[in-house]
């Protein structure tokens, strides 16, 4: 017995063991096709909603997230109140560690600009609440958004959309993904997030 707590609380146990960080309340864009019992719809989205989760960083950097069970957390307004403002917190923090790729015409011009990591809530960042502000200087204040995969976005103006010649990459995304989210396309203006089609 007394072996057991001296390995127990050995360095090497405790750094191999205990190698997650506490997790953190997280909102999540999925596809409608996973059936998760907690979900809140996107306005105009018929296979693309949103559902609260977890996000655990290990100590080497990768990211696991899960997703939130039902249980008495979830029949408390004031607590999943609080794990929302949380999760949208983290997810300004996440989206702050991210630098867009810039992709350019003939003419040098800012066509789009693409999110990609290799974390899987990086798609999820299109719900911080400072978001848009990084990139309405650019493309305006009506944007457009393709989110084909958990670790990719494409966002666009409206005004002068490039959809539909990148669409078919935006589709060859989603089908090759391991972690595919949709293959709707949505508008964020005024800090509303709807769908508005779709590349199928």
């Amino acid at each position: 017995m007394l072996f057991f707590f001296v390995f127990l609380f050995s360095p090497f146990f405790l750094s191999s063991t205990f190698a997650y960080e506490e997790k953190v309340p997280i909102l999540l864009v999925e596809p409608s096709f996973l059936h998760l019992p907690l979900n809140a719809s996107i306005f105009g989205a018929e296979r693309t909603v949103i559902v609260p989760g977890w996000l655990t960083k290990k100590n080497h950097g990768e990211e696991i997230v899960a997703f939130l069970e039902p249980g008495y957390q979830t029949l408390s307004e004031k607590k999943m109140r609080s794990f929302v403002k949380q999760a949208l917190s983290n997810l300004s923090a996440e989206f702050a560690t991210l630098s867009p790729k810039w992709i350019r015409d003939e003419h040098d011009v800012i066509q789009v600009a693409l999110l990609e990591s290799p974390y899987p809530i990086t798609a999820s960042t299109i719900l911080a609440p400072d978001f848009a502000a990084r990139f309405t200087p650019i493309f305006g204040p009506e944007l457009l958004i393709a989110i084909p995969s958990s670790n990719r976005v494409y966002i666009f103006s409206k005004l002068i959309s490039p959809l539909n010649k990148i669409a078919p990459t935006i589709r060859d995304d989603y089908k090759l993904s391991l972690t595919p989210v949709s293959t709707e396309f949505f508008e964020l203006s005024h800090g509303q997030l709807r769908a508005i089609g779709s590349l199928d």
